[in-house]
């Protein structure tokens, strides 16, 4: 339990047990205050010195109207981060303080860690916002807009570990938001901060769009021979040991996956394991390295794995072990991006059920080894290129909150290029 004393700096939180801990409950902050070893070289400014933060309305639910009303969209931190998420629409009455216009700076101040919570850039059409969303007004004069967008972000997160909230989510007061201190430099340095840290956010923009948009594809040519995958292929599914039996899970050595654990792909690892025992009083079976397993029903149905070491599996998993003239590499890669089809034939659904009957009556291309081999090859070094941009986007992620943290006074260091 945590007792909040806040003075004209950052709010601190200490521990309810420190406070008692001379008997005179002393509530001063300057008391409880630890060294700062920050040492920005610009002014340290509370927040409610340079913004007005104005509260959005208290919608009741008979409030809400559909899009037909001809009202205005209703924003909730939900819309904060996707503006073409769905609304509700407003009617009533609506003022300058809780309605804002496109490129308007806000500040969800109760939210997800990471996500909505904390400062934004309203991307989107006329609204006006619910009360869980400030509208942040400014002196043009002091601030630029970008600036706070990222010092406001940079504040609550030195203290966000400490707001109050649950799992994931937090939630601060107007009255603490506006005592927390932000260096204000001058403008011309703010803006050269903002076009710092922007030139960063395009490399990480860039990466992500490789990520979301990168699909390993493999062209089916007309002159291979298309077959079924049984005709290449033998199949089995796992088992599990019956639950509760300390004998059968106590102390294991042997991998067992479940159908959620097929979606790593490239499958290193196991959560459990199952005995000797247990292996030999169930279904399960051990399968061997390259081994492409699918998931065959739930909510998994359909992802498609390769394993990297030894393991057994429970009985919603198929184990494909393909013969000589079938790379289980090419037959992984080409599963994984046909999967759209596999649910198709189990059905399609909410629950797709994919038996071994359909697995073994899959149609897939048979090109020549070599030529599955040299396919291999090219989607293994498009997916090396990818994995650098996840690497990318960590890097200049740094490189953001290095920049912050050197307005800040902090020493934080970022990797060396390489």
């Amino acid at each position: 339990m945590f007792n909040a004393l806040v003075d004209r700096g950052l709010a601190q939180i200490v521990p309810k047990e420190k406070i008692a801990a001379n008997g005179d409950y002393n509530l001063s902050g300057e008391r409880y205050r630890e060294s700062d070893a920050r040492t920005s070289n610009y002014a340290m400014v509370p927040i409610g010195d340079i913004c007005e933060l104005f509260n959005g309305r208290a919608f009741k639910p008979e409030d809400w109207e559909n899009a037909e009303s001809g009202g205005i969209p209703i924003v909730r931190i939900q819309n904060l981060n996707n503006p073409d998420s769905s609304f509700n629409y407003y009617t009533g009455e609506v003022n300058e303080r809780n309605s804002i216009n496109n490129g308007e700076l806000l500040f969800s101040w109760s939210g997800s860690r990471g996500t909505s919570f904390g400062a934004h850039i309203w991307n989107g059409q006329k609204a006006v916002l619910n009360q869980h969303i400030f509208k942040v007004g400014f002196d043009e004069s002091r601030a630029t807009k970008m600036y706070l967008l990222h010092a406001l972000n940079k504040a609550v997160v030195e203290v966000e570990e400490n707001l109050h909230g649950g799992v994931g989510l937090v939630h601060i007061t107007k009255g603490n938001l506006e005592r927390i201190r932000i260096p204000l430099p001058p403008l011309d340095v703010q803006k050269e901060i903002v076009t710092e840290i922007e030139g960063y956010q395009k490399v990480i923009n860039g990466a992500r769009a490789v990520l979301d948009h990168y699909r390993p594809h493999i062209p089916i040519h007309p002159d291979w021979t298309m077959v079924e995958l049984g005709e290449l292929c033998t199949t089995s599914s796992g088992g599990t040991p019956t639950s509760g039996k300390a004998a059968y899970y106590e102390g294991g050595t042997i991998p067992w996956l479940r159908s959620g654990e097929v979606a790593q792909g490239n499958v290193f690892r196991s959560e459990l394991f199952i005995t000797e025992e247990g292996l030999k009083n169930s279904s399960a079976k051990i399968f061997p390295v390259n081994t492409v397993l699918v998931a065959m029903y739930g909510a998994t149905a359909g992802e498609v794995g390769i394993l990297r070491f030894e393991a057994a599996t429970n009985q919603a998993v198929c184990g494909i072990t393909p013969d000589e003239r079938l790379s289980p590499d090419f037959l992984y890669l080409f599963l994984k991006t046909d999967k759209p089809a596999l649910i198709r034939l189990a059905g399609g659904g909410a629950q797709p059920n994919i038996s071994q009957k359909i697995v073994r009556e899959f149609q897939i291309p048979l090109p020549p080894l070599a030529t599955q081999q040299a396919i291999v090859a090219e989607i293994e070094a498009e997916q090396a290129l990818v994995a650098a941009n996840r690497e990318l986007i960590t890097r200049f992620e740094q490189k953001i909150q290095a920049t912050l943290a050197r307005i800040w006074g902090e020493d934080e260091s970022v990797p060396a290029e390489t």
